[in-house]
């Protein structure tokens, strides 16, 4: 059997968060979402070079890949370009010669599934047979914002992109990205028309090849799925991938005499903990990294490598990411922060509303609820704080905007923008 990884979308919800990396290729708890992909199918038994991962046309892609290639130890992984964004219809069909006549395994690059249900599901084929398999997960509350699979008896009976309403006579769930097809679903491909927003939709010949009385399977997950679409769902995701992994953790850098480390926390080689700082786990810290001395790093904190934290900071179950430096006295709290960003001395984000009500976002034009009582700034790459700057709860500040001292952020601020506080100086003699 051979899989294929979808990871040619740039993930355009999460924005700034993805203005220079595609979603796929993010990290959580020290690793790339896609990595955590990649090895699950290879702890199923799939050789690397039976893995291609199909992308975009932009050199970023190459250079993604080149370092996805060397973290996996230069494993033979083929990538495939799809040089026009045509739907995962469309992308599927580019990989018909790699194929070459095998069954596959199909998931979406950014889908953050467990190792039990990537096993369920090969099983399931093995043991079954289908010509097809579709995974879902059940009680999804926002089942309006997926694709919905109506089923019975473990047989696909339909699938809705984004219902208004459910048919109560049928079970259901929301699709989660991993599938199962037989090499003739190809030829379903080949005849699938474009959808009414111009794209080559996987769905709608899944839908066809079952009306064709083929057997489509419908596998229920055992565990959780994250969708990772939005800002604050990056922080869901990253905390409950912490809460499984944590045993794993270890501390292999250089903690200082006077550092204070409680429950369970990563330290990789290389970085740095310096005196009088408090670090309470579940926390991940990467290479490179140099804390402190005198910070608080609570816990579900994700920093990415070469992060620096100064003196008397305190980063609360935020994701920091590569390089980005955080100013003595400054608060991070419940945010995301991109890479090589830098926050003045005395930064805050505030993260709670007077009123206690759920934190609002603007995501894609529209304001949205994040559903947390509790969300910080969402802060891109390239962003430089002056000192002072205060940001108040689930602001947006886009990639390479320079934002001037004291400012206060009360809305969001769109990519490359530089704010400065006009102020009067006037001289008054003293008598």
């Amino acid at each position: 059997m051979k899989a294929i990884v979808l990871a040619a979308g740039l993930g355009t919800r999460l924005r700034p968060i993805t203005d220079y990396t595609p979603k796929p290729w993010l990290k959580l708890a020290g690793k790339r979402i896609i990595s955590r992909i990649l090895s699950n199918l290879l702890r199923l038994g799939i050789e690397p070079q039976n893995i291609a991962i199909i992308t975009g046309p932009q050199d970023i892609f190459q250079h993604l890949f080149q370092d996805l290639q060397h973290e996996f130890g230069d494993l033979p992984f083929h990538r495939l370009i799809q040089q026009e964004q045509l739907g995962t219809g469309h992308a599927t069909l580019l990989a018909k010669e790699f194929l070459d006549g095998q069954d596959f395994l199909l998931v979406n690059g950014d889908a953050l599934i467990n190792e039990l249900d990537f096993k369920g599901i090969f099983e399931l084929a093995v043991t079954k047979k289908p010509d097809a398999i579709v995974s879902i997960v059940s009680n999804q509350e926002n089942f309006s914002s997926f694709g919905v699979v109506f089923y019975k008896n473990h047989m696909l009976i339909d699938l809705i992109e984004k219902p208004h309403e459910l048919k109560p006579q049928l079970e259901w769930g929301v699709n989660v990205g991993l599938y199962y097809f037989t090499f003739n679903f190809l030829t379903e491909l080949e005849h699938l028309k474009p959808s009414s927003r111009g794209e080559y939709e996987l769905t709608d010949a899944i839908l066809s090849y079952k009306q064709k009385n083929k057997k489509v399977l419908v596998y229920l997950f055992k565990k959780d799925w994250f969708d990772v679409g939005t800002p604050w769902s990056l922080l869901n995701a990253n905390k409950i991938i912490m809460q499984e992994e944590q045993t794993q953790y270890r501390l292999k850098g250089t903690i200082e005499q006077g550092a204070v480390i409680h429950g369970h926390v990563m330290v990789e080689e290389g970085a740095r903990i310096r005196a009088g700082t408090y670090i309470e786990g579940p926390v991940y810290i990467s290479k490179g990294c140099d804390i402190g001395p005198n910070c608080y790093i609570r816990s579900y904190t994700f920093l990415d490598e070469n992060v620096r934290i100064g003196n008397a900071c305190e980063i609360k179950a935020s994701i920091i990411y590569k390089g980005t430096h955080v100013g003595h006295l400054s608060y991070v709290g419940d945010s995301v922060v991109g890479s090589s960003s830098n926050f003045g001395a005395g930064s805050i984000t505030a993260n709670l509303r007077f009123d206690d009500k759920p934190v609002k976002v603007t995501v894609k034009g529209k304001r949205v609820s994040s559903h947390r009582r509790k969300l910080g700034a969402i802060i891109g790459d390239n962003v430089k704080l002056g000192i002072g700057v205060s940001m108040l709860p689930g602001v947006v500040i886009g990639s390479d905007t320079w934002i001037g001292a004291h400012i206060l952020v009360s809305r969001d601020v769109k990519n490359k923008t530089i704010l400065a506080l006009k102020q009067e100086l006037s001289t008054v003699n003293k008598q």
